[in-house]
């Protein structure tokens, strides 16, 4: 059976719609209305599309252009600083020939070492804690090194008097180590607490105490890069006071 008028030709299309309930409904859609409002929907893309297109082109052209112009006066400006440039040389160059030479004599470096600012002390039966400041001796970055020894008198046990002489004993920082002798000469020899500080510096440091001994001053020595004593500073404890007073 021949089609007499196929689907894409048909001036309407009818739609029948029934839920199962009630009147169905009929609809009725012109198929030319549908066509119109799909080109007009294609061009509406089309132009668009190519609009954008357009843009970014412009964009483009636009970039190119300004970045060239940009390039054009950075040359320019580098031509006339080197011409400008290239006279002063020659006037310097002549200015040279006529006058002599100066030779500038080096300044001398003035070299900073640190210097003790504070010191102070405070111990319990079980250690000392020893507060140290220092700050730079002129402006600049101070270097050297730095040495706390802490004083201690070993009690006696089994002495039949009091007055019958007392011993030292001496605990070094850095390292805690004790000796009967204290030679700050032959220490400063070796190790040392290094330190490097340009405004001010605090250290905290804290001496465990043994049983026998009895903590009675501090001292802090501070030598410079090349061994040299620079600053130094003794802190004594205060004797406790007797219970009768």
């Amino acid at each position: 059976m021949k089609i007499r008028n196929p689907f894409p030709f048909r001036d309407y299309l009818h739609v029948l719609m029934h839920t199962g309930v009630g009147v169905p409904y009929a609809l009725e859609i012109s198929v030319r209305r549908v066509y119109g409002l799909l080109s007009l929907l294609a061009l509406v893309f089309v132009g668009l599309l190519l609009g954008t297109l357009l843009f970014f082109r412009e964009l483009e052209s636009s970039r190119q252009l300004s970045q060239a112009l940009m390039e054009l006066q950075i040359e320019k400006k580098l031509t006339q600083n080197f011409s400008i440039r290239s006279a002063a040389d020659v006037m310097a160059a002549k200015k040279q020939e006529t006058a002599p030479i100066k030779v500038a004599e080096p300044k001398p470096i003035a070299v900073a070492h640190g210097r003790i600012s504070g010191l102070n002390i405070e111990c319990t039966g079980e250690a000392c804690e020893v507060v140290l400041g220092m700050v730079p001796s002129r402006a600049g970055s101070a270097e050297g090194k730095l040495y706390v020894v802490l004083h201690n008198d070993v009690k006696r046990i089994g002495a039949a008097t009091h007055t019958s002489g007392t011993l030292s004993q001496y605990i070094v920082y850095p390292g805690f180590e004790a000796t009967d002798a204290l030679d700050i000469t032959s220490i400063s020899q070796n190790g040392g607490k290094t330190f490097k500080f340009s405004k001010a510096l605090q250290s905290n440091i804290r001496f465990e105490l043994n049983p026998s001994l009895t903590p009675v001053a501090v001292e802090a020595f501070v030598f410079d890069v090349n061994g040299k004593l620079v600053s130094q500073e003794r802190k004594n404890l205060e004797a406790p006071k007797s219970e009768n007073n």
